[in-house]
């Protein structure tokens, strides 16, 4: 009883307390600066936790409720820079832009890639999580520059234990737990990936009889690294033939835990769910395993798997490996002027064909496809609807038809929407799209209209 009440104490959740961010942000005043998180460290899903308005001064405030330590980054346009945020901290951050006088010059200054950094200051005058993980990770980058980055074939052992001991020695009065941890697992991974320690080594130091800490990125970075291909690779129990039974024959979850439970190391019914997890992620991109078989067995742990993580996890697994893939909803877009007047709704589209492209007016790629996107969009008017989306800075479609004429296609500016375009993974340009008459992509990314389309596009249309 006392020891079933200790693993309940464990893994109960801690009450969500308020952290508040002050933020100083000059070159950014009058735009919106978005505060993301991943859901999860595994299929690393992004979600949206607060965003701010910066004001003329360059100043904004936002509060979050969390109840652990965690992982975070500040989006702004579409650069983004990490940080770490503690329940119940205040936290006063100064950002500076790409361009700024005293950045490296050699950075881009692509308009759609606004580069970033951040400096993050505890106004209660501790040593908080940023500057203890910052320590690490600087020393972990000297070490590796220093000692590895020119020796590739060298056996590491010594120096890493030497470095282990002096970081030990250097952190002495460290006493932030998931820093600690971080630190620890960190070891674990330079260990892993430096192949100064055996598998058998690390599960039992840093794995077995230990809790899973899902929010940890060094703990999970190790758990992915010993696990992400254990189950085809590393395991002398669990055979090929054994996965394609439990995935391609049988789809079965339960099947699928039971071929997993043959390998001793995975005893722990957590440990093997979150395998599980990692390997059905992983056989996503292995063309041996029918993607709809291994969907099917993720849609069932998305509602029944035996932990609310695992069960979290695998959804997002789910909307990341569908988000623009065929067969799927188009992301949902609706365009509004400067009053907040819908100018485009997608869903309005329906029913014809949708070539869905974005461009700039600074971009001569783009710029270079406006005749052939003219010639496409006037020769299937009756099943098609050419849409393109300008993400220039300034609103101007003039900037794009460089002519009085009237185009033959829609053109709309996206109006500071990077949700959206986030929807559509819009990280460069030109990018096209086909949209099919239910809604759903028919195919991602699209030939650009000079690519010789026209043939393609009639067999899809009149078939």
């Amino acid at each position: 009883m006392l020891l079933a009440f200790l693993l309940i104490l464990i893994h109960t959740a801690h009450p969500e307390v308020k952290t508040s961010v002050e933020g100083y942000f000059p070159d950014a005043a009058g735009e919106e600066i978005r505060l993301m998180k991943y859901d999860d460290l595994l299929s690393y899903k992004t979600a949206e936790v607060n965003s701010a308005h910066i004001d003329e001064n360059g100043r904004f405030q936002m509060d979050v409720e969390i109840s652990k330590a965690q992982l975070m980054f500040f989006r702004y346009r579409h650069g983004q820079r990490s940080l770490y945020l503690d329940p119940g901290k205040s936290y006063e951050i100064e950002f500076k832009t790409a361009g700024s006088d005293d950045f490296d010059e050699t950075r881009s200054l692509h308009p759609m890639h606004q580069g970033f950094d951040l400096e993050v200051r505890n106004p209660e005058g501790q040593e908080d999580i940023n500057y203890w993980i910052n320590r690490i990770n600087n020393r972990v980058a000297d070490y590796l520059e220093t000692h590895v980055m020119h020796r590739p074939r060298t056996n590491h052992r010594n120096s890493l234990n030497n470095f282990i001991q002096e970081t030990d020695s250097v952190l002495a009065d460290l006493q932030h737990l998931f820093v600690t941890a971080y630190k620890e697992y960190y070891y674990g991974y330079l260990e892993a990936t430096l192949n100064t320690r055996s598998f058998q080594h690390l599960f039992l130091n840093y794995i077995a009889e230990r809790e899973i800490l899902y929010h940890n990125p060094m703990y999970m970075d190790l758990f992915s690294t010993l696990f992400g291909s254990y189950v085809f690779t590393g395991s002398r129990f669990i055979t090929r033939r054994d996965l394609d039974h439990a995935v391609n024959t049988e789809a079965d979850y339960y099947v699928l835990m039971d071929t997993l439970s043959k390998d001793t190391i995975l005893s722990d019914e957590r440990l093997r769910e979150l395998v599980m997890l990692a390997s059905l992620q992983e056989m996503l991109s292995i063309s041996e395993y029918s993607n709809q078989q291994v969907f099917r067995i993720l849609r069932y742990a998305a509602g029944h798997a035996l932990y609310d993580e695992h069960r979290r996890i695998a959804s997002n697994i789910l909307a990341r490996r569908k988000n623009l893939k065929p067969g799927y909803p188009a992301p949902e877009i609706v365009l509004k002027d400067g009053e907040g007047r819908v100018v485009f709704d997608l869903s309005e589209k329906k029913g014809s064909y949708v070539y869905l492209f974005f461009w700039a007016g600074w971009c001569p790629v783009s710029m270079a496809e406006i005749g052939p996107m003219a010639d496409i969009a006037t020769r299937f008017q009756d099943g098609l609807s050419a849409i393109g989306i300008l993400v220039d800075s300034e609103e101007s479609v003039s900037q794009v038809s460089g002519r009085d004429s009237v185009l033959p296609f829609d053109v709309f500016h996206y109006a500071g929407d990077y949700r959206m375009l986030d929807r559509y993974q819009v990280r460069s340009i030109p990018r096209y799209i086909l949209i099919d008459p239910d809604g759903n992509i028919y195919d991602n990314p699209f030939p650009a209209p000079s690519a010789g389309v026209s043939n393609r596009l009639e067999r899809i249309i009149n078939r």
